[in-house]
């Protein structure tokens, strides 16, 4: 799309320099109708950040469920 958006631009620039109004008109709408469309959602992005909070929320309930001396035993606390 920005490739798009660069060759408008410059076509834009180029009619308005040569007192083209019609067809700069145009192409500022085209502009104009290109840069109000919604961005692409980063699905990689959200389904990473899904799968990390899922996984956070996990351990907290895996150490909600045991004691501290069995959390220690089995994730060899730092402190011995």
């Amino acid at each position: 799309m920005a490739v798009n958006r660069a060759a408008i631009m410059r076509r834009w620039a180029e009619a308005t320099r040569h007192m083209r109004w019609a067809e700069a008109n145009e192409l500022w709408r085209e502009l104009m109708t290109e840069w109000l469309k919604p961005t692409a959602v980063n699905q990689r992005y959200w389904n990473e950040l899904v799968r990390r909070r899922m996984a956070a929320l996990e351990r907290k309930e895996q150490r909600a469920a045991i004691s501290d001396i069995e959390w220690d035993n089995t994730h060899q606390d730092m402190g011995r």
